[in-house]
């Protein structure tokens, strides 16, 4: 799966997690269990944003603005591959801190 596409992944997931703290929050959880999953969710939700926020700032608005910013683009192609790649890798992580969780 491609950067943009586990981006897109992740910010399906956030959506889901987005509504389900929306519930959680609209009731008193006594339960100290879920008390924790709600806690970690909130957690998972905080790290998506800023992967998908640092995805936004540092590689898709950078491919708007035409010939000079395709220049400073392709100077920039090693800066964009290694951003690429950390964001890949954080967004495995996340990934997997979900299944964890909802297994």
């Amino acid at each position: 799966m491609g950067g943009k596409d586990q981006v897109d992944s992740l910010l399906r997931e956030l959506k889901l997690m987005r509504s389900f703290l929306k519930e959680a929050d609209s009731r008193k959880v006594c339960n100290d269990v879920l008390r924790e999953c709600v806690a970690e969710i909130r957690e998972l939700t905080y790290d998506a944003e800023d992967v998908i926020e640092t995805f936004a700032s540092k590689v898709t608005l950078k491919k708007k603005g035409g010939i000079s910013n395709a220049i400073k683009r392709s100077a920039c192609f090693l800066k964009e591959g290694r951003v690429l790649h950390e964001t890949k890798s954080k967004i495995e992580k996340i990934t997997a801190r979900i299944k964890e969780l909802t297994t």
